[in-house]
């Protein structure tokens, strides 16, 4: 009873952060775009959350987020891995979680922490099977080695607002840099266990690039969304 009290206490912080205004007045289409960038995010957090406290209904809650826009698990297209520092100067940390983001993980977490109870199953049964809209954000699963640096290269139309959003499984700290095609740096962030959520609007159609950045002393599994 007490986890129950917790988690609905931390799930309804996550709702009244998720639902903040920005400053500004933007549009229609790039507050949409923050909106469910933020609940994104809080679904990743709810899915670390779950592993962590081995409960099944913050899993569930996530797979509903999912549901909701449309988020699916695509492969990426890394360009290039390369390690920051000697490897061999540094012990590696041993890993704690075992946070995972692709959706049949998830569903098979939630199936193991429901403890067999007939009516959490019926509700992951139910979620596991529903379809969210088209067109929602895709999302690319990887782990980044302690101490490394993944790129990506991608094409962004010009005009319309960008959403990526970075989640990692909290083990580490995650770095984030977005560069336009000319390598200006349009977004910079160094969060703890890793909430990055940028949202621009690109002046041309271009292939931009997007840097993530381990500097923890083990590897860190995470998911770049993109919309």
């Amino acid at each position: 009873m007490r986890k129950l009290l917790l988690f609905a206490l931390w799930a309804f912080c996550l709702n009244a952060i998720a639902q903040d205004v920005l400053p500004d007045t933007p549009s229609a289409e790039i507050l949409s775009k923050k909106e469910m960038a933020e609940m994104i995010h809080t679904a990743d957090q709810l899915v670390v959350y779950g592993y962590n406290t081995e409960q099944a209904l913050p899993l569930i809650q996530a797979l509903e987020i999912y549901n909701r826009f449309g988020v699916s698990d695509v492969p990426g297209s890394r360009v290039r891995e390369s390690s920051t520092v000697d490897t061999t100067m540094y012990e590696p940390a041993k890993k704690e979680s075992q946070v995972s983001f692709k959706i049949e993980d998830i569903i098979a977490a939630a199936m193991r922490f429901a403890n067999g109870e007939e009516s959490i199953q019926a509700m992951i049964k139910s979620v596991g099977t529903t379809r969210g809209r088209v067109g929602g954000p895709v999302r690319h699963h990887d782990n980044i080695p302690a101490h490394s640096t993944h790129i990506y290269r991608i094409l962004f139309k010009g005009g319309e607002p960008v959403m990526v959003s970075l989640s990692g499984d909290g083990d580490t700290d995650l770095e984030m840099y977005i560069y336009d095609e000319d390598d200006n740096m349009v977004y910079d962030d160094a969060v703890f266990c890793s909430a990055n959520e940028p949202i621009f609007t690109p002046k041309w159609t271009s292939r931009y690039k997007i840097k993530i950045v381990n500097k923890g002393n083990v590897y860190n599994r995470y998911v770049l969304s993109i919309n």
